[in-house]
């Protein structure tokens, strides 16, 4: 959207913001600035665990082990009781390291929700406010100074010598540069 089109689609102001009445309602209306996790049950996560994916497949190959061991199996054969029982292990294995994956990526989310700024700088009514970085909302105009961490997705409409260092979450080492053309 070219600048013209920003100020009546999020009812803000270029130069003065949003007024309070209008970020308040905006707040009420749309929540907090948070990202939102679901919580989710312990027993489908289990589930989910053991029967998705390969598993299943592994699951159909242990019951035609042990049917053929010893309802068909005649005599039966130890070598399918034991292919049975190795596949089981197998799922048991995999479902833990699906498990430990899914661990880790919690970790990992968890810290880059601890590198989420507590604070944000905006103009509403035409003047400077710090407010939590919870409180912001669509249409609000952000002040990014040297070291500021970007507090929500934002559009740049004024910068001087920007750069964003994405290296906690890229790894680039470099750092690339603001603009405020609109990119994908």
């Amino acid at each position: 959207h070219s600048f013209d089109e920003l100020k009546p689609l999020f009812n803000t102001s270029l130069q003065d913001g949003l007024d309070s009445t209008t970020a308040a309602g905006l707040l009420q209306k749309n929540g907090k600035n948070l990202l939102k996790q679901k919580q989710k049950n312990v027993f489908t996560q289990i589930v989910g665990y053991l029967f998705t994916g390969f598993c299943g497949v592994l699951w159909i190959a242990s019951l035609i082990c042990f049917l053929a061991w010893k309802p068909i199996g005649n005599p039966p054969d130890p070598t399918n009781l034991g292919l049975g029982i190795l596949l089981i292990i197998v799922i048991m294995l995999q479902a833990g390291f699906s498990a430990f994956q899914d661990w880790t990526s919690s970790r990992v989310m968890k810290s880059i929700q601890n590198m989420m700024p507590n604070a944000a700088v905006v103009i509403r009514d035409g003047r400077e406010h710090q407010i939590m970085a919870t409180e912001l909302v669509v249409g609000d105009l952000v002040l990014l100074t040297y070291g500021s961490k970007v507090p929500a997705d934002v559009r740049l409409i004024e910068c001087h010598d920007l750069k964003f260092d994405r290296s906690m979450l890229t790894g680039e080492s470099e750092a690339i540069d603001g603009s405020t053309e609109c990119t994908d």
